[in-house]
């Protein structure tokens, strides 16, 4: 909300010339200027969020919902079979990923490693996230790629989510 100087003693404390905010009126759709100065108000807000803590948590949340576009699952809403489902599904997949870096050969371990070096000097020196890839997706829809040197590649983070677990053939 804009600040405005404004002549007149603010109605809480009394000081003059003091910025007073401009609020919009949604019933009139007219800017108005409040009676009290920003400090007033900054005051009375800290003190209404201290004594109400579930009032403003409510309307944080209901804020997040709205601005997420009420699309977020809720995770208190989820069963213990759900969860217990998912936490199984994460394991196996780290487990499966282990297993095929630790059978790795030495050339991968060496092309992973140095495409990870590779992302971090990139992330320092860019303004562009970066991430390692694998050219065919390990676990894609279609078809599922290999853990080997010539499936990885370091491409920026955006187009690695844009990709996700799909696999393109372009030809030229």
């Amino acid at each position: 909300m804009p600040y405005i100087l404004c002549a007149g003693p603010c109605k809480k404390c009394g000081v003059e010339n003091t910025l007073f905010r401009s609020r919009w009126n949604t019933k009139n759709n007219k800017h108005y200027l409040q009676s009290s100065c920003k400090e007033c108000e900054t005051a009375a807000t800290i003190l209404h969020q201290k004594a109400n803590p579930e009032y403003w948590n409510e309307l944080n949340k209901r804020s997040y919902l709205k601005k997420v576009g009420g699309q977020l699952k809720n995770v208190l809403d989820r069963s213990e079979e759900e969860k217990r489902k998912r936490a199984a599904e994460k394991a196996n997949k780290r487990a499966t990923q282990i297993k095929l870096v630790s059978f790795a050969d030495e050339l991968t371990v060496l092309v992973v490693d140095e495409a990870k070096r590779l992302v971090k000097l990139r992330n320092e020196k860019t303004n562009v996230r970066w991430s390692v890839d694998h050219k065919i997706p390990f676990f894609g829809k279609d078809v599922c790629g290999l853990h080997v040197w010539g499936n990885i590649q370091v491409i920026p983070l955006i187009e690695n989510l844009k990709k996700g677990t799909t696999y393109a053939v372009y030809s030229s």
